[in-house]
């Protein structure tokens, strides 16, 4: 099953992504962005444990490759990272190394959220990026989201101390 925006597709990991996630693990500028742990080379194997632990059925999230509608590229992955499923919550996190400032990273968002929301029964949605990623913080703000909170000196990057933003959007209607 895939779910489509207006730009991108969010489908299952499979197997002929290994190759492309590989590529993204270590595009180190990316990964600054977001990964908390530090910023190391990746191995095949460790391109191959994501591939293996990010579905469904292994870890009791929902994670998805991101693909441009266009041409079918593989952009990276999205997904939820954790549920709350008594009160009704959830967080997503994306992670694309391609077709950024395009538009795909927030149709992907947004995707994401009608399917947290239609097909999950969510309340909430939460997401998280770090204070020097503006282009995260514009693109959640761009899909409705809000900024609830400020945790600060979380990340130490770059001989420096940085804050996590938090951000949440309410179900539609509510």
């Amino acid at each position: 099953m895939t779910y489509t925006g207006s730009l991108v597709r969010l489908r299952a990991l499979e197997e002929k992504d290994l190759n492309d996630l590989w590529r993204h693990l270590n595009d180190m500028d990316t990964m600054r962005l977001v990964t908390d742990g530090p910023v190391l080379p990746a191995t095949a194997d460790d391109a191959e444990k994501i591939l293996r632990d990010q579905t469904s059925h292994s870890t009791g999230v929902y994670q998805f490759a991101v693909e441009d509608l266009e041409d079918g590229r593989f952009l990276g992955r999205c997904g939820f990272t954790s549920l709350d499923r008594k009160n009704r919550h959830g967080e997503i996190a994306i992670h694309l190394g391609e077709g950024r400032g395009r538009g795909r990273g927030a149709d992907a968002v947004r995707v994401l959220c009608r399917l947290g929301f239609e097909e999950l029964g969510l309340h909430k949605i939460t997401a998280r990026t770090f204070d020097f990623n503006h282009a995260c913080a514009r693109c959640l703000e761009k899909c409705g989201f809000t900024q609830e909170g400020l945790l600060r000196d979380e990340l130490y990057r770059d001989g420096a101390w940085h804050g996590v933003r938090v951000y949440g959007l309410i179900a539609p209607g509510v």
